[in-house]
C-alpha cells in the first residue's frame, strides 16, 4: 500500500515537473511576425518548441494595399523579431515605428540582407523589390539571415534552428537541381515578381507588363511586348493566373509561337518554398515547343516510329541486296 502511494506521488510530481517545464518553455518561446503570408511557412518550420509565428497580411490579400490596424501594431510591440520584405507602405511603417524605438524586435529586412540580389526594372531601372525572395539565392540568405538572428535570441534552441534551416535548404537544393529549365529564352512577365521566378528558370527578362503597383497598363506596352515577340523565335510569356492582362497575352503568345505558362498568384500561398515547388511542378509540365501541357506517350510515339521507319529500310535494302545477286 505504501509503495502505491509513494509511486502514485512520484509520479504526480514528475508531471507537474514536466507541466511547469512545458510553460517555461513556451514561456521563453520567440514572436517572430512575417510581414507577407509567403514568408510564414518557411519561418515557421525554423522554429524550435515555443515559439510562435504570426503573419499580419493574411493569403489572397494584397499586402500593397494593407494598412496596419491598432492591434497589429500591438502585436508588433510584442515581437521578438519581425521578417519583412521592406517595400509595401505598410512595411515602411513597421520601419519607422522600429526606427522611432516604438518598437523593441530586431527587424530583419530582406532587400538590406548583405549579398542579396535586387534585380533591375526592365523597363524603368528602377530597383525591382517584388518577390526578392523567389529568387533561390536571395531565400537562402534570408533563412540563414533569420536562422543566426533566432540563435542570437534564443540560444538554446540553437541546435534546432541550425537543423531545422539545414533541411530547408536541402529541399530547395532538390527542386534547383530537378527543375525543368526552359534556357536563356525572351521572357515577357505581366508582374514583378515573375522576373525573379523567370531569372531563377534562366530566362532573359526583357519586358515586364507592370511598372510598378497602381500603375496603370497602357497601349505602347502591348505594342512593345508585341514587337518583341515577333523579331523572337522560341521565346516565352509567363503571367499570374487571373491577372488583368493574362489574355491579351496569351493571345500574342499563340499569335508569335511563343512558349506560354501561367502561374499561381504568389499571394495565395503561405510560404515561398511551398510556391517554387508549384512552379517547378507547371514547368516541368509544359513542352518547351509548344507551351502546351507535354505528352510523354507522344515523345515515345514518336521515337518508335522512327525505329519502324530504319527497320523497313534495312529489310528493303536486304532484299534488293538479294535480288541484285540473283
Amino acid at each position: 500500500m505504501r509503495k502505491s502511494l509513494l509511486m502514485f506521488i512520484a509520479v504526480a510530481l514528475l508531471l507537474h515537473l514536466v507541466s511547469q517545464l512545458s510553460i517555461a518553455w513556451a514561456r521563453n518561446g520567440l514572436t517572430i511576425v512575417v510581414t507577407f503570408p509567403f514568408l510564414y511557412n518557411d519561418v515557421k518550420a525554423l522554429t524550435c518548441r515555443g515559439d510562435t509565428v504570426i503573419s499580419l497580411v493574411k493569403p489572397g490579400i494584397d499586402p500593397h494595399e494593407y494598412q496596419l490596424t491598432p492591434s497589429d501594431v500591438n502585436v508588433i510591440k510584442e515581437a521578438d523579431l519581425i521578417i519583412s520584405t521592406g517595400h509595401a507602405p505598410f512595411e515602411v511603417r513597421i520601419r519607422d515605428l522600429v526606427s522611432s524605438e516604438q518598437v523593441r524586435g530586431k527587424l530583419v529586412e530582406l532587400p538590406s540582407i548583405e549579398g542579396v540580389t535586387v534585380l533591375k526594372h526592365p523597363q524603368t531601372g528602377a530597383p525591382n523589390y517584388h518577390g526578392i525572395q523567389f529568387y533561390p539565392q536571395n531565400y537562402v540568405l534570408l533563412i540563414e539571415t533569420i536562422k543566426s538572428a533566432m540563435e542570437v535570441l534564443r540560444p538554446e534552441c540553437a541546435e534546432v534552428y541550425e537543423a531545422n534551416a539545414e533541411k530547408l535548404l536541402q529541399d530547395l537544393s532538390i527542386i534547383n537541381s530537378t527543375v525543368n529549365r526552359p534556357g536563356k529564352l525572351l521572357a515577357v512577365v505581366d508582374l514583378p515578381v515573375l522576373q525573379y521566378v523567370a531569372t531563377w528558370l534562366g530566362l532573359d527578362v526583357r519586358h515586364v507588363l507592370i511598372k510598378e503597383e497602381g500603375v496603370p497598363i497602357t497601349p505602347q506596352d502591348y505594342i512593345e511586348i508585341e514587337r518583341l515577340l515577333s523579331l523572337t523565335k522560341g521565346a516565352v510569356v509567363m503571367v499570374v493566373r487571373g491577372s488583368i492582362a493574362e489574355e491579351k497575352l496569351e493571345d500574342l503568345a499563340k499569335r508569335y509561337g511563343a512558349l506560354f505558362i501561367a502561374l499561381p498568384n504568389p499571394l495565395a500561398y503561405n510560404g515561398t518554398l511551398d510556391y517554387l515547388k508549384t512552379v517547378a511542378q507547371v514547368v516541368s509540365n509544359m513542352s518547351l515547343a509548344t507551351g502546351s501541357p507535354s505528352a510523354k506517350g507522344s515523345s515515345i510515339s514518336t521515337a518508335l516510329l522512327i525505329g519502324v521507319v530504319i527497320v523497313v529500310i534495312l529489310i528493303v535494302s536486304a532484299v534488293l541486296y538479294t535480288w541484285s545477286r540473283r
